[in-house]
């Protein structure tokens, strides 16, 4: 499970995803789903929660 505060709603979310040893990515880290579409104002991209990026 990973739990974290929502930024946005400031609320904790969580989420629950079985991953087997072929799902581990070393090496990578999630991808930042806010986008800040003006000052004090977030978007955030639920679709793009479990999407990763090398990390450097």
């Amino acid at each position: 499970s990973v739990i974290g505060i929502d930024p946005v709603i400031a609320a904790p979310v969580q989420m629950q995803k079985d991953y087997t040893w072929h799902d581990v990515r070393f090496g990578e880290r999630f991808v930042e789903i806010y986008t800040e579409l003006e000052p004090g104002r977030l978007s955030v991209d639920y679709g793009r929660l479990h999407d990763t990026e090398p990390v450097g």
